[in-house]
């Protein structure tokens, strides 16, 4: 079993200018451990974590280093990653992501309404053509796509 760092380590054969984190619940943010090694190999990254207390928590007691400006939004991601899409389609931003994690799941099921197809698709949107997603997932979860 691997150490919950060694996804960072892949990246050194790849170039990486943005990253985005998805989080539900701390399940993907918890004490900060990915972004802050993906921030430490100088990676932009972007946090969409639905409850602010983890975040907090992430930053007081885990050392989880400011992102920068508009590089953390505490909300549901299916919300903020479908106006993200808005804002690619009307040319509102340029940013792509090359990188997105989606480690969403809490205590052994996953918020279904950001497993859906229209999900997927408006995050297919917001990356960068090549880009790659990482899905995080419990073993033994079913998931049914709407």
């Amino acid at each position: 079993m691997g150490k919950c760092t060694d996804h960072v380590k892949v990246l050194r054969f790849f170039i990486v200018r943005d990253m985005l984190i998805i989080c539900v619940d701390g399940s993907g943010l918890g004490s900060g451990i990915s972004a802050t090694a993906f921030q430490r190999h100088g990676i932009s990254t972007t946090i969409v974590e639905i409850d602010p207390a983890v975040y907090t928590a992430a930053r007081t007691y885990f050392g989880l280093s400011d992102p920068g400006p508009e590089k953390v939004f505490l909300e549901d991601a299916r919300g903020w990653v479908s106006k993200r899409r808005a804002e690619v389609e009307q040319g509102k931003t340029s940013t792509l992501y090359d990188i997105v994690v989606h480690d969403c799941f809490s205590g052994g099921g996953v918020p279904e309404h950001i497993f859906t197809l229209q999900f997927w698709n408006d995050l297919k949107t917001i990356m960068l053509p090549d880009g790659i997603l990482v899905v995080v997932s419990p073993p033994y979860v079913e998931y049914v796509i709407d």
